[in-house]
């Protein structure tokens, strides 16, 4: 069950000080007055006993039931058009006719309650101590409800009127006269700053039958029915120097216009502050994607880096293979130049040996021969000879597979060569790729650095952020608390201010009695 409203009356009597409130269950609302001290128990319990007394009393009307609940007495919550709603939009709009066509409608309602021509001649309740003498007879209702005014009158969707407040019944005859000038003087003062320029009250008195007379009549009665309430010292009122300023509605609106303007102003800068927030949300996302990315990059190279470092080894393990292969190579090189050199020198005098051996068989030809050459017969020459020609072969064999080695071992050579150059590459394409990693260290710790105050900047955002919403929202609970105690202090000076009206209107008139 949710609180709507409710109105605490303390400036009252004790035996007559209550709550109102309206409270809202699912899609009904009810009302609720409850007793604020002890006394006023008998108070609410009378509005029961009220209720059946209207409910036999009044015709052409329904009245709002009640149900007593321990010391408290509920009402059902009634939905429609007060006639004080109905002829404030009539003064909004400045329609005189529309307001007075209204105003004729509550005076004729209240006709049709049942009405008798009477000359008060019973004094009793809160009008015993009412001295002035009656002269004529008025309209009256056998039983007041002092508090029929154009707020507790409501008229439904049909047209049909339901009196929904009968705190204030007496078994004393009131003029409907009485009920009219009352309401008029409460709607007057309540919505003062709209009614100014609008129509005078004075104008609408004669249409009604309202003299100077009746006037005064009305002031005693409503004086001694304020001072039945709050007592003829008032000493429950609250003090001028504790109440609160007062301050009219076109002010309260300038006021609650400019706290909205101060709330859309903070509406601005909470959705600015928003979109700074949506955008550092959006920057970090890029930050963190290229930190990742640079991440993988690094993690990249790192990895082509140990890559290089593990082939380096390799080139260098096989850089000192070479080395070994090519002093083997060298050395192997340096014995087949050796044997070479023998071989050439092998040959010349191999050559050297044919020609003596031409010689020496030159030397031995006899006349005897015929032409014929002979050879002296040395033992084991031949076969030394043979012996000596397939070394030589043998040694030129040798000598041409030397030859086909070299030639190959040149070869390696050039791919060592070859590879020391690539190794040479390798290692000003690792030098480029430390360069290239200490480059993106400085970047990632640069970013790192960055990212760390864009994180305070989001922080220190979202704290302002949260503030902001706080702020705002004590705000508005603050101006919601503002507005509803207004609201009480104006429904407690609406029922204060026509007492004070009615004593301004008499201290007039007996200033004017005086001077005359």
């Amino acid at each position: 069950m949710r609180l709507l409203f409710v109105k605490f009356n303390r400036d009252r009597l004790p035996q007559f000080q209550i709550s109102t409130a309206i409270y809202k269950e699912g899609n009904t609302k009810k009302v609720v007055k409850k007793p604020l001290t002890e006394e006023a128990v008998h108070h609410i319990q009378a509005m029961s006993e009220s209720y059946k007394t209207l409910k036999r009393s009044y015709f052409n009307c329904s009245i709002v039931p009640s149900t007593m609940l321990g010391t408290e007495i509920q009402f059902p919550f009634i939905e429609g058009n007060s006639f004080d709603s109905l002829m404030f939009e009539a003064v909004f709009n400045r329609d005189q006719s529309l307001f007075l066509s209204h105003l004729e409608r509550f005076y004729n309602f209240l006709r049709s309650l049942g009405v008798s021509a009477k000359r008060f001649p019973e004094h009793k309740d809160y009008l015993s101590d009412l001295n002035m003498e009656i002269k004529r007879p008025y309209e009256c209702l056998d039983v007041s409800n002092v508090d029929l005014t154009f707020e507790n009158v409501i008229i439904n969707q049909a047209g049909d009127h339901t009196v929904i407040d009968y705190e204030w019944v007496f078994q004393q005859a009131v003029p409907i006269q009485y009920l009219l000038y009352r309401s008029l003087h409460l709607f007057f003062w309540k919505y003062r700053d709209y009614t100014t320029g609008f129509l005078k009250i004075e104008e609408i008195y004669p249409k009604y039958n309202i003299n100077e007379e009746d006037i005064q009549l009305f002031n005693e009665m409503e004086e001694a029915f304020q001072a039945y309430v709050m007592g003829k010292t008032k000493a429950f009122s609250i003090a001028p120097q504790y109440r609160k300023n007062q301050k009219t509605l076109d002010e309260l609106i300038n006021e609650i216009n400019h706290k909205n303007v101060q709330l859309e102003q903070l509406k601005k800068e909470c959705e600015a502050s928003q979109m700074v927030i949506e955008q550092l949300k959006k920057d970090k996302l890029a930050f963190e994607y290229d930190n990742n990315r640079l991440k993988l990059k690094l993690d990249a190279n790192v990895s082509a880096k140990e890559q290089l470092k593990d082939e380096l080894k390799k080139a260098e393990k096989t850089i000192l293979q070479n080395d070994l292969v090519i002093k083997e190579f060298k050395h192997v090189i340096k014995e087949q130049v050796q044997k070479i050199e023998i071989m050439d020198r092998f040959s010349h005098n191999i050559t050297k040996f044919n020609v003596l051996l031409k010689q020496v068989s030159n030397q031995h030809q006899t006349p005897f021969s015929k032409g014929k050459v002979v050879y002296l017969k040395y033992p084991g020459l031949k076969g030394h000879i043979e012996e000596l020609k397939a070394k030589i072969s043998s040694l030129m064999y040798e000598l041409e597979v030397n030859r086909q080695k070299i030639e190959a071992s040149n070869e390696e050579k050039q791919e060592i060569l070859n590879e020391l150059q690539n190794y040479q590459l390798l290692q000003e394409e690792y030098q480029n790729l430390r360069f290239d990693h200490e480059d993106l260290k400085k970047i990632h710790h640069q970013c790192h650095i960055d990212n760390q105050g864009l994180e305070e900047i989001l922080k220190a955002l979202t704290v302002e952020w949260e503030y902001l919403k706080k702020k705002h929202h004590q705000y508005i609970e603050q101006t919601k608390q503002e507005l509803q105690s207004k609201t009480d202090e104006i429904n407690r000076l609406e029922s204060m201010h026509h007492a004070k009206s009615y004593e301004l209107d008499a201290l007039k008139k007996q200033l004017i009695d005086r001077e005359r």
